[in-house]
């Protein structure tokens, strides 16, 4: 499952999309209520949370927030798989986009 972040109006601390969803083929039919969201090919820049749900999110967005790196606002991602059913001790890829 993927969480994705886009539509930023300036950066993190202006308005936002948020999006959840899984992936699909090209050929997909979205059904009717439903939109598909494509990201946007780039260099993405990886965190990884680890640890209990959901203080290891807490943690691993604050190191997002407070580093330096040059971040372009078109579209981060969450990648929840298998290692993130485990909330004692989870497993989270954050992917930033960077310039």
């Amino acid at each position: 499952m993927y969480a994705v972040y886009y539509n930023y109006d300036g950066d993190y601390t202006q308005p936002f999309g948020y999006f959840i969803g899984v992936p699909v083929g090209e050929d997909t039919t979205v059904p009717a209520g439903m939109i598909r969201l494509e990201l946007p090919t780039g260099k993405y820049h990886h965190f990884a949370a680890k640890g209990k749900m959901p203080d290891c999110m807490f943690e691993a967005w604050n190191q997002v927030w407070t580093s330096d790196i040059n971040r372009s606002y078109t579209a981060d991602y969450e990648v929840y798989g298998s290692k993130s059913a485990d909330l004692e001790n989870a497993e989270v890829d954050i992917f930033i986009a960077v310039e």
